[in-house]
């Protein structure tokens, strides 16, 4: 039995999680509690681009390995794995794409919180609360369905 693909399920799973909480902190220290640098739970020594950056490198690695330990797999839900997958890996794409762009200006222009590209029309803790919420939901739905196909089908009860 392979256990390649649930070990980078967790992994992924777990890297996000986390980075959603921090999205979520930021959020409350932002709109909640007014503060005019919101760094979430880390604080400021990790909340540069650099950090951003290999975050969204290595969460789109785990998707993309995960993907390819899991796409010979058959169960029942495939085609709906495989669509989220695909959501999924698309969207944190965009997302790496974003944190890219946002790399370079910190290096060319030595900003801290650069805007990348659509931060310069939206507030950019909310885009990538949002960013982080749409790559978070499908692999969370994936992990579920996932389990769910491990799981016996019926549990037969044992007669006392």
């Amino acid at each position: 039995m392979n256990f390649g693909y649930p070990l980078f399920l967790f992994g992924a799973l777990f890297v996000q999680s986390f980075h959603m909480l921090e999205h979520i902190a930021q959020v409350v220290e932002k709109f909640a509690l007014q503060w005019t640098k919101p760094y979430g739970l880390l604080g400021t020594a990790l909340d540069i681009e650099p950090v951003h950056f290999a975050y969204n490198a290595a969460y789109l690695g785990l998707i993309v390995v995960t993907w390819l330990l899991f796409r010979n797999k058959i169960t029942k839900y495939n085609s709906a794995i495989t669509g989220l997958f695909v959501f999924a890996i698309g969207s944190e794409s965009w997302h790496f794409i974003e944190h890219s762009i946002k790399l370079e200006q910190h290096f060319v222009q030595g900003c801290v919180s650069c805007p990348g590209i659509l931060g310069v029309y939206f507030d950019p803790v909310m885009l990538h609360f949002v960013y982080n919420i749409v790559v978070f939901a499908p692999y969370v739905a994936v992990f579920f369905l996932l389990n769910r196909n491990m799981l016996p089908e019926k549990v037969s009860e044992t007669k006392l």
